[in-house]
């Protein structure tokens, strides 16, 4: 599992996503379930390469260059197009699709164990 930058630790701690143990943290069943909800559905928003090109443009916007409105209308129109197309997910599907992902990891040989119920 892949922690951003963008979420602090403590954060995380407090949601319930990770765990601390010793001097690192671990994930929780509830933390992988929302890493493999957001690799399944929101996969081009965790890339690193998106990441990488929305620091890049943040940048270019505190350094004046680029306008601020521009930058939050590219991100925003097709986020908003892709939440819009998953509000009527029913959960079953949403299931299935964790399963997909963990069956995925585990064949790259990550172990990712979903447990919806204990979440």
């Amino acid at each position: 599992m892949v922690l951003n930058a963008w979420c602090p630790h403590n954060m995380m701690q407090t949601r319930g996503y990770v765990s601390k143990e010793g001097r690192a943290l671990a994930p929780s069943s509830k933390g992988l379930v929302l890493v493999a909800f957001l690799q399944r559905y929101f996969q081009q928003y965790i890339d690193y390469d998106f990441t990488s090109k929305m620091e890049q443009q943040l940048d270019e916007v505190s350094e004046g260059s680029v306008p601020w409105k521009s930058v939050l209308k590219d991100f925003w129109g097709p986020f908003q197009k892709k939440c819009e197309s998953l509000k009527d997910l029913k959960v079953s599907e949403v299931v299935d699709a964790l399963n997909e992902v963990s069956r995925c990891d585990s064949e790259h040989g990550s172990d990712l164990i979903v447990d919806v119920q204990n979440c």
